[in-house]
């Protein structure tokens, strides 16, 4: 839940101040690093909108996980 949370905070971040976001740590795909907000929120935690199969894999393992960790029917009252 916080990778997802990280991207929205820089993208609403960036909204905000006009700015764009860029990460070098291997965060997301560094080739598509700076962007606008609008070109971030299309493909960060997106599987389908990268190439590299290690960000791809790593998208499908959070939003599984999120999924599983937060699915209501699956807690107990």
């Amino acid at each position: 839940m916080y990778n997802l949370a990280y991207g929205i905070l820089a993208s609403a971040l960036a909204e905000i101040t006009q700015g764009i976001i860029f990460s070098d740590d291997n965060a997301w795909e560094y080739s598509k690093f700076p962007c606008l907000p609008n070109e971030f929120n299309t493909f960060y935690f997106n599987p389908e909108m990268t190439t590299d199969n290690q960000h791809k894999e790593w998208a499908i393992k959070n939003i599984e996980w999120i999924f599983k960790e937060y699915d209501s029917d699956s807690r107990s009252p």
